[in-house]
């Protein structure tokens, strides 16, 4: 004994930080010879610790062990005598049990969980595309304290598609829908409270044949979707973006339709998008709070790939959504995109070509041509507008875009204008129309018909 407390003083002699120590340990020790310890096996390192003491014990056997009360203390460090001087390992401490299992659909997964412990891991398999919701219940009153995050991910641990927050609360509560293909799926829960608590999850499955592909929140990952067909879909938070891709293999009208449950507000729920195959926007729309159906008007659009984006408005709702990409027949009609000279679309004359600005700012062209000298027309047709500004204008010009004459539209008592007749020679002559950009207008699509009236002249 005398033998150690000699070592201990000359410790303490050159480290005076160790005093502090030094009076626990000498109480630790007399204490430890009381009770017959065998204190020449055990080193003054094993028994200093952060305000605790543990017994290590340094026989000859070749895996040490060490005794403490509470395993689920942080471990600590430790200096190993059979280790080289000034080397330091660490008592790792066992680790908490915790699930890691197959879960069935409509099974009952039931576990109390601290944020001292690990996650628990779920996996279960669809065998056919769904409506997924997870209904959990936690705690023993309703608060709005965070309990676990709830994370769903595709195959074993892998891209993760949405995180859920459970609440503390009394009864069930069903999460907003995700909507999945076939295949496997794992579901992490992650506890956040010190204080452990228990939980209930049931995974949930409606089958659907439509449905969105998470993750689809870009361009590259886009949902393919069929023409004329109704898809689901959900928004997962308030940065989703829902993303798809439809094609035309010939000019078509196209008008892409929402339907949604509604929340009873007059701001916009979702943007809904439409672009073509170089991104570039064609049109944007709004779909209100309080109106259960929503929709772009026609856009005529030639054959090739395009694009539906669907995104959150003034607020996020969760609730599932409904897409559908309408298609129909037109005999004359313009077909985006159009907004350059190269890509001016040809139209007869004397006969009605239907048309939509697609948003504030859009330009579209038109070839016209005439075998013969004519007396020449423009007729431009479109639904009034609430406002005497100047909303359209119609620029006619030559082959190469030089300019013959310049006409502006106003939003009321203008839509049916009738233009002064132009004497031109035979040739083919460009139509320039443009939506005038106006602060405080909002950009939304706008059809319109456009017709050429020539009448030959000597």
């Amino acid at each position: 004994m005398f033998s150690s407390l000699k070592k201990l003083l000359v410790l303490v002699k050159n480290h005076k930080k160790l005093l502090f120590f030094f009076s626990i340990s000498i109480a630790s020790i007399v204490s430890m010879k009381l009770f017959n310890f065998n204190l020449d096996k055990i080193t003054i390192f094993d028994k200093i610790f952060i305000g605790k003491t543990i017994i290590y014990n340094n026989s000859n056997s070749e895996n040490d062990t060490i005794n403490e009360q509470d395993t689920r203390e942080t471990a600590v460090k430790v200096k190993n005598d059979n280790e080289p001087p000034g080397k330091v390992t660490s008592a790792v401490k066992d680790p908490p049990k915790n699930v890691s299992k197959t879960l069935e659909l409509d099974e009952e997964a039931v576990n109390t969980l601290s944020n001292r412990d690990g996650n628990d891991i779920y996996r279960f398999h669809l065998s056919e595309p769904g409506r997924l919701t997870l209904r959990w219940q936690a705690g023993e009153r309703t608060s709005s304290k965070e309990l676990y995050d709830v994370s769903l991910h595709r195959g074993n641990i892998e891209d993760k598609i949405v995180t859920y927050t459970m609440t503390s609360g009394t009864s069930y509560i069903t999460s907003e829908p995700v909507f999945l293909t076939s295949g496997d799926y794992s579901v992490v829960i992650k506890a956040k409270s010190g204080i452990a608590v228990t939980y209930h999850m049931i995974l949930q499955s409606e089958p659907m044949e439509s449905i969105e592909l998470e993750d689809n929140d870009n361009f590259l990952s886009a949902t393919p979707i069929e023409n004329d067909k109704a898809y689901s879909g959900a928004l997962q938070h308030d940065l989703d973006q829902d993303y798809y891709k439809f094609q035309l293999t010939e000019a078509r009208a196209v008008n892409v339709t929402l339907g949604t449950a509604g929340n009873e507000t007059d701001t916009a729920a979702y943007i809904l998008g439409v672009y073509n195959e170089n991104r570039g926007i064609l049109t944007e729309a709004q779909a209100m709070g309080n109106a259960s159906f929503s929709e772009t008007g026609n856009l005529y659009l030639r054959a090739g790939t395009y694009y539906v984006r669907i995104k959150k408005g003034n607020t996020w709702s969760g609730e599932a959504y409904t897409l559908a990409v309408r298609t129909s027949e037109r005999d004359v009609m313009e077909a985006e995109s159009n907004d350059t000279l190269e890509t001016a679309n040809n139209i007869p004359v004397n006969k009605e070509s239907l048309a939509s600005i697609g948003w504030e700012g859009d330009i579209d062209y038109f070839n016209f041509t005439l075998d013969r000298k004519a007396i020449v027309r423009p007729y431009l047709e479109f639904k009034r507008l609430g406002t005497a500004l100047k909303i359209y204008s119609l620029t006619l010009g030559d082959v190469h875009g030089k300019e013959i004459a310049a006409f502006d539209f106003r939003g009321t008592g203008e839509p049916s204008k009738v233009i002064e007749p132009i004497k031109l020679e035979a040739g083919t002559y460009a139509i320039r129309l443009t939506r005038i950009k106006r602060d405080g207008m909002p950009s939304i699509l706008h059809e319109y018909t456009l017709r050429i009236s020539a009448q030959p002249t000597k």
